[in-house]
C-alpha cells in the first residue's frame, strides 16, 4: 500500500539524454507514483527519499545493465562517432533559432542534406522537430546561458525577445541578448527558449 515515503516520477529520468535511467526507464500504467523497468519487466514503487535507485542494485537490473554496456560497446558506432552526430545535431538547431524557423523545418532541411552529403555523421542523424525542441532545451540552452552570464557580467547589454513556434502550434520565447565583444564585434546569443501559454 502506498504511503507517505512514497514518491513520484522525476521527468528528468525519461530524458532522452539520460543515461542512468532512459535505456531502461517507462512511464507505469499504474500512475505517477510508479516506474516501469524495461529490463526486468517489473513495474516500480517509486520511494520518496531513494526514487527508482534501489532497483539499480537489483542483481536482475545489474546482469541487465551489463548486458545493454556490452551491446552499446559493440554498436557499429563508435561513441566518438555518436557525439559527433550530437554535435552535428545541436549545430543544426542553432541555425534553426538564429533564422528564426519552426521546428517543423527541421524534417524537410535534414532530408535535403543527407541527399547531397555522404558524410557518415549525417546519414545516420535521427534529428526529427520533437527531438530538435529536446536539444534546444537540454543541450543548447543551458550552456549557452552559462556562456553568456559570464560575458555579460563584464559589459552592458541589450534584451531582444522574439516568438517562435513548431507545427503543433507550441508558442517559444527566444530571449536574446546583445552585446559587444572585442574580438566579435556585436554579438547576440541565446540566453533561454521559455514556452508560452497565452
Amino acid at each position: 500500500m502506498e504511503n507517505k515515503t512514497t514518491g513520484t516520477i522525476n521527468p528528468s529520468w525519461l530524458d532522452p539524454n539520460s543515461i542512468k535511467y532512459k535505456p531502461w526507464a517507462s512511464i507505469s500504467t499504474n500512475g505517477g507514483t510508479r516506474i516501469y523497468c524495461t529490463w526486468c519487466n517489473k513495474d516500480l514503487l517509486i520511494d520518496s527519499l531513494y526514487g527508482a535507485t534501489g532497483h539499480l542494485r537489483n542483481p536482475e537490473h545489474v546482469k541487465n545493465q551489463q548486458k545493454w554496456d556490452d551491446e552499446q560497446k559493440s554498436s557499429n558506432l563508435p561513441d566518438l562517432h555518436l557525439n559527433k552526430i550530437k554535435l552535428f545535431e545541436i549545430d543544426l538547431c542553432s541555425i534553426l533559432i538564429q533564422l528564426k524557423l519552426p521546428f517543423s523545418s527541421v524534417d524537410p532541411i535534414l532530408e535535403f542534406i543527407k541527399k547531397y552529403a555522404h558524410s557518415a555523421i549525417v546519414q545516420n542523424s535521427s534529428l526529427t522537430r520533437k527531438k530538435a525542441a529536446e536539444l534546444i532545451k537540454f543541450e543548447i540552452e543551458e550552456k549557452c546561458v552559462q556562456k553568456v552570464q559570464e560575458k555579460l557580467e563584464k559589459t552592458n547589454f541589450s534584451i531582444i525577445i522574439d516568438e517562435v513556434s513548431d507545427i503543433s502550434k507550441k508558442k517559444f520565447f527566444a530571449i536574446m541578448v546583445q552585446y559587444f565583444d572585442e574580438s566579435e564585434g556585436i554579438v547576440c546569443k541565446l540566453l533561454a527558449l521559455k514556452e508560452c501559454s497565452l
